[in-house]
């Protein structure tokens, strides 16, 4: 008997922990890119776009990987979020604010703000994490 409940318990444990862990996270919108994707977005945020592309990029006189992203607030209140896009085999980097500007710089229930963030990689990676979290105001 103590034995059922010390596997009972230890599955508990196990699923618990995984299911913690491993957000299975579906974008509202359209996702074009290659990369396996990895996400994590914040409650309050709905991403409703998204796209990788390389191109050139004018500030570094070459042709380079782009991200363009349209997060919505999806809460009942005025929101701002923090956008990064990593390229963990590479160890790459970029990402910004949404909306960028704005006085005040937020979005209001509803409200979608889009973002093109540019990185220093000439090529579509296997590979990208994009993580959303909401700035406090």
């Amino acid at each position: 008997m103590k034995k059922d409940i010390f596997w009972v318990f230890g599955i508990a444990v196990i699923l618990a922990f995984f299911g913690c862990t491993v957000s299975m996270y579906k974008p509202a919108g359209p996702v074009e890119c290659g990369a396996k994707i990895k996400w994590q977005v914040a409650g309050e945020a709905e991403v409703t776009y998204f796209k990788c592309f390389v191109k050139e990029y004018k500030g570094w006189k070459r042709s380079v990987l782009h991200f363009a992203i349209k997060v919505r607030n999806k809460s009942d209140r005025p929101q701002r979020f923090r956008v990064n896009f990593i390229l963990p085999e590479q160890g790459l980097a970029t990402g910004g604010l949404l909306p960028r500007k704005g006085k005040p710089p937020i979005l209001k229930p509803g409200e979608e703000a889009e973002g093109t963030y540019p990185v220093r990689f000439h090529r579509i990676p296997s590979e990208v994490e994009v993580v959303i979290r909401t700035v406090s105001l």
